[in-house]
């Protein structure tokens, strides 16, 4: 039972996956904002279902410009957030003391029977 508890702590809320994927995007941004990560561009999430549409994966890619220090306290925040995210694809470039780059970051979502998808 402690187990399912932490799994179902760590999933992103939601009845639908539009919302789901704006919940992911408001935590990102959120974390972005404290860590002083320059959010550029976010695409629009991408969202798969099982086939009985009780999981649901969600993937978030996001443009950004920061330093080192942020992305480091970035990346380490998104390791303690209070869901589960995952970093599945990240590509900085350097311009002397600026980074850019790409990140995609992927989060879970448990349908209930009340709420499919």
């Amino acid at each position: 039972k402690q187990n399912l508890s932490e799994v179902n702590a760590g999933l992103l809320e939601g009845d639908n996956s539009q919302l789901v994927g704006a919940n992911m995007q408001k935590l990102l941004r959120e974390l972005a904002r404290q860590t002083g990560i320059n959010p550029t561009s976010m695409d629009p999430p991408e969202t798969e279902t099982t086939r009985t549409n009780q999981w649901m994966l969600v993937s978030q890619k996001m443009q950004f410009e920061t330093d080192s220090k942020a992305l480091m306290a970035f990346l380490k925040a998104l390791d303690n957030a209070p869901k589960k995210l995952i970093i599945t694809m990240i590509d900085v470039r350097s311009n002397r003391e600026r980074l850019s780059g790409t990140i995609q970051v992927t989060g879970f979502s448990r349908f209930t029977e009340n709420n499919p998808q």
